[in-house]
């Protein structure tokens, strides 16, 4: 491997076959014993096909850096696979942002803002499995996009425009990180996807995202971030930060309806994808509250709504976590996605955006 990306290979679905190719892994310490932790794999594996570091280069070997033991990646303590000590990952003096360790008291969440270090210290995993994967495809929102369907099917000219948070900006992905693999964006995975799959000769991709913003931010810039734009398509995720800013769910629905108004006012036919919200790390003290009261509303604001669809990105993330754990699937160890679960978002986005049955990788 050369340390880049493959794209067909990074847009796999891992819902789809039996085999997963560079899956994350991240070894971090028990918080009572200290003791590095195996780290447990999204599916069952059948055959690891390779292990190697989260840039692709430098492959691990079996039984010199780790072993398979029920359906775990152990590390072996004389090999070469990186971790993080128990006073790398629980800090006992703040990080800059201080958050509270829930599974640690008295010690603090390692942050890393620019998820360059928890990205060194990663493993990829290539494996066959058997058995359903625990991440299932979102149903097609297509029959809710009338106009986006035909543009994608008939090759129309469509813009796309994605709006929100952090997420949505598409941070910490290794190619913005400048780190191999140098994995691109979610909005750019989901564009090139998209005219890859439908032969589309033309999307036009634009992102007027701003990391750290609320559905109230949202909803002031509207008007200059979304309607002076007029996109066919409007991509909208917010909700990690307005939990964090006290915004109850009546408000952030009203926020949410008020964007899509300003959305419509510039092109009546705009229509729009939502996006649900994750939770962030459940180590992080007081970081969890209202991500998950959000979802509900979300999902009838867009019944309510023609030319409206929903992509729960919390479904991919609840399989996710509960079988491997939140750090493996962390940039920046807080709320952050990493490489393996922008690419897990990226294609569950481009899924609903195909026809019902239709793969995404042929």
């Amino acid at each position: 491997m050369n340390g880049y990306f493959d794209l067909k290979m990074a847009l796999a679905p891992v819902w789809q076959g039996d085999i997963i190719r560079n899956e994350s892994l991240l070894f971090t310490p028990d918080p009572v014993t200290g003791e590095t932790r195996p780290c447990r794999l999204l599916c069952a594996p059948e055959t690891i096909l390779r292990v190697c570091s989260a840039d692709l280069r430098t492959e691990y070997l079996p039984d010199v850096d780790y072993r398979v033991e029920n359906g775990c990646i152990v590390r072996l303590p004389e090999g070469r696979l990186p971790f993080f000590s128990y006073d790398e990952y629980f800090l006992p003096q703040p990080a800059e942002i201080p958050i509270a360790s829930v599974s640690c008291p008295g010690r603090f969440v390692r942050y890393d803002p620019s998820g360059a270090e928890v990205l060194r210290r990663q493993v990829c995993v290539s494996y066959t499995h058997r058995g359903p994967c625990p991440i299932q495809p979102p149903v097609s929102q297509l029959p809710l996009l009338p106009h986006t369907a035909q543009a994608l099917r008939e090759g129309k000219p469509l813009t796309v425009l994605f709006y929100g948070d952090s997420f949505m900006e598409g941070c910490d992905a290794s190619g913005r990180t400048g780190l191999a693999p140098y994995l691109p964006p979610l909005d750019w995975l989901v564009t090139m996807a998209l005219a890859d799959a439908y032969r589309h000769p033309s999307i036009r991709r634009i992102n007027t995202a701003v990391g750290g913003t609320t559905s109230r931010w949202g909803l002031e810039q509207a008007k200059d971030r979304l309607a002076a734009y007029a996109p066919e398509l409007a991509v909208i995720r917010f909700g990690m930060n307005d939990s964090g800013a006290g915004i109850e769910p009546e408000e952030y629905i009203r926020n949410l309806r008020g964007i899509l108004a300003a959305g419509r006012q510039a092109n009546a036919q705009m229509e729009f994808l939502l996006l649900a919200s994750e939770t962030p790390n459940p180590d992080c003290e007081g970081w969890t509250r209202f991500q998950r009261a959000y979802e509900q509303p979300l999902r009838e604001l867009v019944r309510e709504t023609p030319g409206c669809g929903f992509v729960s990105i919390a479904a991919p993330f609840d399989a996710a976590s509960a079988a491997k754990g939140y750090p493996s699937l962390s940039a920046n160890l807080v709320n952050h996605p990493n490489d393996f679960m922008i690419r897990v978002y990226a294609a569950s986005i481009v899924q609903a955006l195909l026809d019902a049955g239709t793969e995404l990788v042929q």
